[in-house]
């Protein structure tokens, strides 16, 4: 039984938890969860750039 980071709170738990003992977190190991979140902000943060410098030059 391995441990690795919970991808939410980052305590150590075992592989086979399907939920985090620590914060509760669902699924704490699925990789591709975490991956489309980071997407979804990535672009989220690009069009908050970009709206910001429209707003700025049309004001």
């Amino acid at each position: 039984m391995a441990l690795e980071p919970c991808r939410d709170c980052k305590t150590d738990i075992s592989t086979r938890a399907r939920i985090c003992p620590h914060c509760g977190l669902n699924r704490p190991h699925d990789l591709a969860i975490q991956h489309w979140l980071n997407a979804v902000a990535k672009h989220c943060c690009i069009w908050g750039v970009l709206l910001t410098v429209l707003a700025i030059i049309l004001l």
